[in-house]
């Protein structure tokens, strides 16, 4: 379907493979937080393929000269001003709230390319002087026109680093605080990544003394992306770990380390706060697989862990490419 929209955009003469060399000066700029979309070669490639003519760099200075400056606004949507100057003289803004710019992408290709067989096939009378701005030919940025090429497909992927601060109960004690570290990727509406988490040890009462425990995890999760500029995801979570106990005020005391493991279900929400920071939020419900004790020795179980667990956690995100 998207292969056929593309053909139905373009003029009849555009469909079939023209021997005449598309005349027209290009230059592409990316600014910071851009770098994924195409480049001048890229983007002379992919007009190539769409208009069927070859490209040439030797144009008369006179004749069409397109400028294209792709931007990253702060809301995280990607935007691509072309200006044209020559026989045709105008200028567009596009805009794509997609995570990627592989839509904005081909739908300047497919802009430049109409241009190109409009000022092919109906030359006129060069203006002696600039009569304002025309309209390019109308592409929706926001939908992805054709099959994007697969170097445009593998920029889609991109890497990611947090870190958090959480506060949970049931891990380790009824009341705790973690710090969290992320790692991962997204692609399109996926997120994945790992995470390793430590608690601070919490202290429970009992008899003469206390326990004091605290959770060491590694935790992966996937999750699907809802939204645009600010997002929510449900995800699922698996968590493997080790908690660790120690007496205080028993004599002899000894510590005790007991493995944790534990599949849960969580939100995650995200907001942008420049090209490549976002501020990240999440909570998460942690069911353990098996019930783990502390006991003291000659009075009984001092700590026991809870059926279900909650996690809480904020932070700040950048994107790394």
């Amino acid at each position: 379907m998207r292969r056929l929209t593309l053909w139905l955009l373009l003029p009849a003469s555009a469909q079939a493979n023209d021997s005449v060399a598309a005349q027209a000066r290009l230059s592409v700029e990316r600014s910071r937080g851009a770098e994924q979309c195409l480049d001048r070669p890229a983007l002379e490639r992919r007009v190539t393929a769409i208009s069927g003519r070859a490209w040439t760099s030797h144009a008369d200075p006179a004749e069409l000269a397109i400028a294209v400056r792709f931007e990253r606004n702060l809301d995280g949507a990607f935007v691509a001003r072309v200006a044209v100057t020559g026989p045709k003289p105008g200028q567009r803004l596009l805009r794509d709230a997609d995570p990627t710019c592989d839509a904005l992408s081909e739908a300047v290709s497919v802009a430049i390319a109409l241009l190109l067989d409009d000022a092919h096939t109906q030359p006129s009378e060069r203006p002696t002087k600039p009569a304002g701005f025309a309209a390019l030919p109308a592409v929706p940025a926001a939908s992805n026109v054709g099959a994007p090429s697969a170097r445009a497909d593998a920029r889609s992927w991109q890497a990611r680093a947090s870190l958090e601060a959480a506060g949970g109960y049931g891990l380790a004690g009824a009341g705790v605080l973690l710090g969290l570290g992320r790692v991962g990727a997204r692609h399109r509406h996926w997120l994945l990544d790992l995470a390793l988490a430590e608690s601070l040890p919490a202290e429970t009462s009992f008899e003469r003394g206390a326990v004091r425990a605290s959770l060491l995890f590694g935790s992966a999760r996937a999750c699907y992306l809802l939204g645009q500029a600010v997002t929510v995801a449900p995800c699922v979570h698996v968590g493997l770990g080790r908690l660790r106990g120690e007496g205080r005020g028993y004599g002899q005391a000894q510590s005790s380390s007991l493995p944790w493991t534990a599949a849960g279900l969580g939100l995650v929400s995200e907001a942008p706060l420049g090209p490549r920071l976002y501020a990240a939020f999440g909570a998460t419900l942690w069911v353990p697989t098996r019930r783990q004790t502390f006991s003291v020795e000659n009075a009984g179980i001092a700590w026991e862990s809870k059926p279900i667990a909650g996690l809480l956690s904020a932070g700040l995100g950048l994107r790394l490419f």
